[in-house]
């Protein structure tokens, strides 16, 4: 154990000029920001997800099957889940 405390003890970090130069090269240590999305292209991104698919598909069904309850609960999930993403 006192091996490894004595070698964290001898290390250096960078130097004024390495970190400078590094600064210029690489910039700061930051994440690229994101742009903010449209609501259109939030729209379109919660649509393309398998599951709402699956949802607004099964609810459809419902609604050609006849079952008007069942088809305004699942297609209510849908806007469930729409409200969410945009939220």
């Amino acid at each position: 154990m006192s091996d490894a405390k004595s070698n964290t003890e001898s290390m250096s970090g960078l130097t004024e000029s390495e970190l400078g130069s590094r600064l210029k090269t690489h910039g700061y240590n930051e994440l690229p920001t994101t742009q903010n999305k449209s609501i259109w292209a939030t729209a379109w991104g919660v649509i393309r997800e398998p599951l709402f698919l699956f949802l607004l598909a099964c609810g459809t069904l419902y609604l050609l099957l006849g079952d008007v309850q069942e088809a305004l609960m699942l297609l209510g999930f849908v806007f469930v889940v729409l409200g969410i993403a945009f939220y």
